[in-house]
């Protein structure tokens, strides 16, 4: 019973680290771009689509 409480507080902080990792990671992207309409060709803003690789998960410890 308390080698499972100590194996689910382990799991816990290890999520807690991640979501750490990612606020860090999300603080440092732009809220909006800038983007040509490609209809008009008017600079318009919108929000950003990220996208992160397989590989760039595996470097940040996902």
């Amino acid at each position: 019973m308390i080698a499972n409480l100590i194996r689910e507080r382990e799991m816990i902080d290890s999520e807690r680290g991640q979501i750490r990792k990612m606020e860090l990671i999300l603080r440092n992207l732009p809220d909006t771009e800038l983007y040509n309409d490609p209809k008009t060709g008017e600079v318009k803003s919108r929000q950003p689509l990220h996208e992160l690789t397989d590989e760039e998960l595996e470097f940040l410890g996902f």
